[in-house]
């Protein structure tokens, strides 16, 4: 079980929340998760943006090649993974993490969940020390 410190999600900027190697295209991904359905609040655009610029930090300040130096000539990747699609309300939100990922030369990608990547998610991180 982890503690609130340490629980990944969005509204816990601190984690990075998974990381893995897409074998497919050789590029390093970097997963932010968010389970709750959009709740349309300026705090929790707040919280999507505190986490994006966290991952931006990771990256840029070279914390990712550090951590992992077999990773740090590759290709990174953003995946966004939410419960819901986002609406017409959120679509700029989502289309300026988007430009300004790619701006520093890193993809960025919005993934809807299926109700089972959500639980084996949840399985994987509670896993996790």
């Amino acid at each position: 079980m982890t503690t609130e410190f340490e629980k990944r999600g969005v509204q816990n900027p601190k984690i990075i929340d998974l990381i893995r190697l897409d074998k497919s295209d050789d590029a390093v991904v970097l997963h932010m998760i968010e389970p709750r359905p959009w709740l349309k609040t300026k705090g929790h655009f707040l919280e999507i943006e505190d986490k994006f610029n966290s991952y931006l930090a990771y990256v840029l300040d070279g914390f990712l090649a550090k951590h992992y130096p077999q990773y740090a000539a590759k290709m990174v990747r953003f995946v966004f993974e939410c419960a819901a699609c986002p609406s017409r309300d959120e679509e700029p939100f989502i289309t300026a993490m988007k430009s300004y990922a790619l701006s520093h030369n890193i993809d960025f990608e919005l993934k809807v969940l299926t109700d089972e990547e959500r639980e084996n998610l949840a399985t994987e991180f509670e896993s996790k020390p």
